[in-house]
């Protein structure tokens, strides 16, 4: 796919880690580390790519840093810094502990968002990624009420919105396992054998 100019991708790179014991988006599977593998993905979506963190190591991979505005407020936060910070109207979020990602899937996720929805994020076989999603610009201020009103909980505030699913076969759903513990991390090692 070529990529989008009308599309922005943040990738959330914050969060504390402290079940994996180090960041994240620096651990390694297959020769890269997980934040190359997610760069790798949305570049065939965008060349529009930000990284959502206050860790200035990762400017080493060339991309803009954006922190949250404000802080210690999870996926929530972050995804109102890059909807804040975007100029484009939909806006790619990925968060940073998916090396599975390809950009086979998140072609899929954009080809299926339709304009009358505010979030458009991937499902299957009943989980819901609302951390491989579209969002639209428009949805901004429910993420800045929701940090007011401290519900950090993701999938709270995009029930408030206009939202859909996109399922995909559950033989792809391993793509999209977060990774947050060595232990998962072996067993991704192990599954792909």
């Amino acid at each position: 796919m070529k990529t989008n100019t009308s599309i922005s991708a943040y990738i959330l790179c914050g969060g504390k880690s402290s079940r994996m014991g180090t960041d994240k988006g620096f651990v390694k599977f297959r020769d890269h580390s997980f934040i190359g593998w997610c760069l790798e993905a949305a570049r065939q979506i965008t060349n529009d790519i930000h990284l959502v963190t206050a860790n200035k190591e990762y400017a080493q991979f060339g991309y803009p840093l954006l922190e949250d505005i404000h802080k210690n407020k999870g996926p929530v936060g972050g995804i109102h810094a890059a909807l804040e910070h975007s100029v484009t109207d939909w806006n790619l979020i990925l968060s940073c502990d998916v090396p599975g990602i390809t950009g086979t899937l998140l072609t899929y996720l954009v080809e299926r968002t339709p304009k009358e929805t505010s979030v458009v994020f991937l499902s299957s076989d009943s989980n819901d990624y609302p951390l491989v999603a579209m969002y639209h610009k428009n949805c901004r201020e429910y993420f800045f009420e929701a940090i007011q009103q401290n519900d950090l909980r993701l999938m709270n505030t995009i029930k408030k919105l206009n939202y859909e699913r996109t399922e995909i076969p559950l033989s792809e759903s391993h793509n999209l396992n977060n990774i947050n513990t060595k232990e998962e991390l072996q067993d991704l090692i192990n599954s792909t054998l």
